[in-house]
C-alpha cells in the first residue's frame, strides 16, 4: 500500500509504503494510523483509494479481489468515513494509475488513453478527456479470453500470478526466454483487442513486468506489428512514466476533480 497526501492537487508531499496485510481488519487499522500521522501536517477533506480487485456499483467495497479474499464484502469505503470524517472515494487502482498517466505521464498529450498494467495480475482503464470513463462495474481487460481450450485469459498467460500458476515458480525465477517470448506474443494479442474494444489514441503499459522489461517492451510491439494489418492509423503504444507514483497521481488529480 502507497500513501500520500497533497497540499496543492499537483504534487506529492511525502509517500508511504506498506505491506499489504492479508486480513482487512489489520489493513483498516494501517489506513487509519496513516491518516492520523499525515494529519498532523495538513487538515484532510478527502480521500481517495484505489483498491485491486472488482468494487460494487457504489464503489464502497470490494465484490472480488485476486489476491485479497479477506477483504472481499467489508464496508471498506463506510469503514473510512467513519473513522476519518473525510469523503471518500474508492477506485479500481489500475483505474486510478491509468488516470494519473493521462494527466502527468505517458497520456497526457492524448484525450483517450487506454492503459494496461502487468504485474501479478492484469488490470487496465480507459480514460476520456482525463476522466475514468463511465462503466457498469469496472474495467476488466485482463479477463479476456484468448485461448477457449482451458478457458485461459490474458491474465493467465501473460501475469506473473499466471505465469507462477503454469511454471510453479515466481516470475522473477522464470529465466527461459522461450516464456517471454510467447508472453509477449500474448500481450500483443491483448492490446490489439484493448484497441479494438477501446479505440483509444494512445496505449500506455505499465506494471512491474512491463516496467522492469521482464516482458520486452520492443518485442511486444514487433509483434503487434505483424497483427494489426487489419487496423489502419493504430493508436501509438508507450510505457508508462510515472512508475510507482502513478496511482497516487491519479488519487490526486481524481480528489481535485471528483
Amino acid at each position: 500500500m502507497r500513501f500520500s497526501f497533497s497540499v496543492d492537487g499537483e504534487k506529492v508531499n511525502e509517500i508511504k509504503v506498506v505491506q499489504t496485510p492479508q486480513e482487512y481488519e489489520d489493513g483498516l487499522k494501517i489506513i487509519i494510523n496513516i491518516f492520523k500521522e499525515f494529519s498532523k501536517s495538513a487538515k484532510i477533506e478527502k480521500i481517495v483509494g484505489g483498491v485491486a480487485g472488482v468494487l460494487d456499483s457504489d464503489r464502497s467495497c470490494l465484490l472480488k479481489a485476486h489476491n485479497l479474499h479477506n477483504w472481499e464484502n467489508k464496508t471498506l469505503k463506510n469503514d473510512l468515513i467513519k473513522e476519518t470524517g473525510c469523503v471518500v472515494n474508492l477506485e479500481n487502482d489500475a483505474a486510478l494509475e491509468g488516470l494519473g498517466e493521462s494527466v502527468f505521464g505517458a497520456g497526457k498529450d492524448f484525450d483517450i488513453v487506454a492503459y494496461l498494467t502487468v504485474g501479478t495480475g492484469v488490470g487496465g482503464v480507459r480514460i476520456v478527456d482525463k476522466k475514468i470513463d463511465r462503466k457498469a462495474i469496472g474495467f476488466e481487460p485482463g479477463h479476456m479470453i484468448l485461448n477457449l481450450d482451458g478457458n485461459f485469459d490474458l491474465g493467465d498467460m501473460v501475469s506473473g500470478g499466471g505465469l507462477e500458476k503454469k511454471y510453479k515458480k515466481e516470475s522473477e525465477e522464470i529465466k527461459d526466454e522461450k516464456v517471454w517470448e510467447e508472453a509477449s506474443k500474448y500481450l500483443a494479442i491483448g492490446i490489439f483487442n484493448t484497441a479494438l474494444f477501446w479505440s483509444p489514441n494512445i496505449i500506455v503499459l505499465g506494471g512491474g513486468l512491463i516496467l522492469n522489461n521482464a516482458i520486452p517492451f520492443e518485442k511486444v510491439k514487433v509483434y503487434l506489428k505483424d497483427i494489426k494489418w487489419s487496423y489502419p492509423n493504430f493508436p501509438e503504444i508507450k510505457k508508462a512514466q510515472l512508475g510507482e507514483l502513478s496511482g497516487v497521481m491519479g488519487a490526486i488529480h481524481y480528489a481535485k476533480s471528483y
